[in-house]
């Protein structure tokens, strides 16, 4: 590797370790001021750099204590292609660094899953993940859009999503033709079977009350056929503000965004007929695509977001008519999280479960962690 490849690495993880935030949106900002670096330098930086952000727990425990980031640089270009299975047997390493884990988090995984599992799940956390799309079926056919793909890319229909396509091959996806016409959205294959559990009819009104940038909406927004009315709503106003860009690319019309004000609100209480929860959470289904969010986690953080979950979901209840349904879902493998939460609102709010929740693992090659149910609000007797 050329010494301006190292040099731009070790900027890299010095200005990311004052500016902090996500990494992934980070290395966006910081390749898009710097526009002299070509395509093949930006992608060979950012492999490698994401290799240091997924082992950076090894790493030190290989190191020693207090490792500035030049050095953990400088010792993984000294040993690229970086192979973490000739380090992991070393005894002088405590389990949690074999793994390229924090011990919060690998102690939790391993207390939920056990062992020989939970070390598994850390190795396929540390994988790169699958790049998977999903066909736009407001505008195209999954079949006929593999068959556009297929002209500039390897891909392959999912095996559990109704309009998912794993890309085998490399292309620029927001550079496509296909995706500026909204043909397609990225979306992890897990993440579309939850989608796919939001069963409306056209005509009917939903409410997607964590809505984001609108990933779950674009999933089912085609059941509708057009009719009825989908609202989208998020604390978050540049959230609504990017939904709207990709909602208006995908072609949809019966869309409307509730900002989160208290007026807004009111006109749409006890009104829908499915409400969406896609519910903050640990993303510790996620963390190939954010191996980042490893080092921000710990339990107390864990018994936080536990106790939002059931405050958006006895917030998003007010709006549901009686007999309608919430699809509650989360990008975590945790049952606190999931089942228990289920648990919880059965005996809360008298939720009756639909049908058996949907629940996966990370896999090597396959889909991330994700976990959604369907439960009906009560009907009035």
């Amino acid at each position: 590797m050329k010494k301006l490849h190292i040099n731009l690495l070790e900027e890299i993880f010095t200005e990311h370790a004052l500016a902090g935030g996500p990494f992934d949106l980070f290395l966006r900002r910081f390749f898009k001021a710097k526009r002299f670096i070509g395509a093949s330098e930006r992608r060979l930086l950012s492999e490698t750099a994401y290799t240091l952000v997924r082992w950076k727990r090894l790493i030190d425990g290989i190191l020693g204590r207090g490792a500035s980031w030049k050095k953990r640089v400088d010792w993984l270009v000294s040993n690229l292609p970086f192979a973490p299975e000739v380090h992991m047997e070393r005894e002088d390493l405590s389990p949690h660094a074999q793994v390229g884990f924090p011990k919060p988090l690998y102690d939790q995984i391993i207390a939920t899953f056990g062992v020989k599992e939970g070390r598994e799940l850390c190795l396929i956390c540390n994988e790169r993940a699958p790049m998977t799309i999903r066909a736009n079926q407001h505008l195209i056919s999954r079949e006929t859009l593999l068959e556009k793909l297929k002209k500039e890319v390897a891909c392959r229909p999912t095996l559990h999503s109704e309009g998912g396509i794993y890309l085998d091959g490399r292309i620029n996806i927001f550079g496509s033709s296909l995706f500026k016409k909204g043909y397609f959205e990225v979306q992890d294959e897990a993440s579309q079977v939850a989608a796919e559990m939001v069963l409306l009819k056209p005509g009917e009104k939903v409410l997607d009350y964590c809505a984001g940038s609108g990933g779950k909406t674009l999933a089912f927004a085609h059941r509708s056929e057009g009719k009825g009315q989908i609202f989208l709503h998020d604390i978050r106003e540049q959230a609504l503000f990017e939904a709207k860009k990709r909602c208006r690319r995908a072609g949809l019309q019966n869309i409307q965004f509730i900002p989160h004000q208290k007026k807004a609100l009111n006109r749409i209480k006890q009104k829908m007929d499915w409400i969406v929860v896609d519910a903050p959470c640990s993303g510790s289904g996620t963390l190939r695509r954010n191996p980042d969010q490893k080092e921000r986690f710990d339990l107390n953080g864990l018994d936080e977001v536990v106790l939002k979950q059931r405050e958006i979901v006895a917030e998003a209840i007010a709006f549901a008519k009686p007999g309608s349904f919430l699809v509650y879902m989360t990008c975590s493998i945790f049952p606190e999280e999931n089942e228990q939460q289920i648990e919880y609102f059965q005996k809360k709010f008298g939720l009756i479960l639909d049908q058996k929740p949907f629940s996966s693992l990370p896999s090597s090659g396959g889909m991330d962690g994700f976990f959604a149910a369907r439960l009906q609000i009560p009907k009035i007797k």
